[in-house]
């Protein structure tokens, strides 16, 4: 089934009760349900119009039909949400699926499964009834902060406030088994033995350092402003010197501040050369938990201008400090074998990390 903006329900599949003849005039719906040959359509006014097979009554709603402002079907019975707060439930109730507890008040929406129903209290409380042979009933504990609600064949659903869907009941196909991360949902869905979520869509945004020092060698043009633009305006470094053949003798810190402590994820990227086919570059960003630089590249710098991303997906707070949320990168050159040019330089076009919003 699905709602036109102007107010029809298109419906397609199978049709064996007639659960896809919407009867006229097919205006004026503004939400819909499906049960397993039955459907249901609520209309502005409060009514709700029911289609397909009627074997329990599941299509005879009771009066008055007036009021209503939620629907849902189950195998063979229907639910339907007053104004007031209270559900309506008729149909097949050869298991209590129809039998909502008291108080019935208090609703604030509704689902329902093969032969059991499940309400969303306003106090974020979800109650269930009905057939209960599998625990699509049991809700876990703490049953509170719930903002939506969904009903398989056999289990049941609940979107917390904090973006997490917890999942109960029959489990053999994995259907409460949330994919990681179980964060960021704004609503779900059930079929008969899967589950659905939708998460909010991030934008992500960009930050270029807020500063830079030079570690290792020197900067012979360029400023901060060159790091914040493709535009070859480049910061331009020489060798310095080092200790060691195995110490990058040019290194540069760039440095930013994170817009949390811990973002689900974020990345580094880096569009730069450097004047010689053989040098080596490694970024590495800071490890606060371990208090040294993790290097996260290696590749051997390109001649012409090349951006390389490096990606934060496991355990993102340990580069952010907690406290400022100072992030630090480190971009290293290094020659490998002899070299015929001298100073060779490394060059950085842009540099900038992403978050999400």
């Amino acid at each position: 089934l699905g709602l036109k903006d102007d107010g029809s329900i298109v419906a397609w599949g199978y049709n064996n009760g007639g659960q896809l003849n919407v009867p006229p005039p097919n205006t004026g719906f503004v939400a819909f349900a499906g049960g397993e040959a039955h459907s249901l359509g609520l209309k502005a006014g409060g009514s709700i119009v029911a289609w397909g097979s009627n074997g329990w009554g599941q299509l005879n709603v009771p009066p008055p039909n007036t009021g209503f402002v939620a629907v849902a079907g189950g195998y063979e019975h229907s639910l339907g949400l007053k104004a007031d707060g209270s559900i309506v439930a008729w149909g097949r109730n050869s298991h209590g699926q129809c039998n909502v507890p008291l108080p019935n008040t208090g609703f604030v929406a509704v689902t329902a499964g093969y032969q059991h129903s499940l309400g969303l209290k306003a106090d974020g409380s979800i109650v269930g009834w009905g057939f209960n042979g599998d625990g699509q009933l049991n809700v876990p504990p703490p049953n509170t902060d719930f903002v939506a609600l969904a009903s398989g064949t056999y289990h049941g659903l609940g979107l917390k406030a904090n973006g997490s869907i917890v999942g109960w009941g029959f489990n053999t196909w994995g259907q409460l088994n949330v994919p990681p991360p179980n964060t960021g949902f704004v609503a779900l869905a059930s079929g008969g033995h899967h589950g659905l979520g939708l998460t909010a869509l991030l934008q992500p945004f960009e930050i270029v350092p807020a500063s830079y020092s030079m570690f290792r060698g020197s900067v012979i043009s360029g400023n901060l402003a060159s790091l914040e633009n493709s535009d070859n305006d480049r910061l331009v470094m020489r060798p310095g010197a080092v200790f060691s053949n195995a110490e990058p003798p040019i290194q540069v810190i760039l440095n930013t501040t994170a817009p949390s402590s811990s973002p689900s994820g974020f990345s580094f990227s880096l569009e730069s050369n450097a004047s010689i086919a053989n040098a080596e570059q490694k970024i590495s960003l800071y490890n606060y938990l371990i208090g040294s630089y993790e290097v996260l590249s290696t590749r051997m710098a390109t001649t012409s201008d090349n951006t390389v991303n490096v990606y934060v997906t496991t355990n993102p707070s340990l580069f952010i400090e907690a406290a400022t949320l100072d992030v630090q990168a480190r971009v290293s050159y290094r020659a490998l074998g002899p070299t015929f040019l001298y100073p060779w330089l490394g060059r950085i076009d842009r540099a900038w990390w992403t978050f999400p919003d």
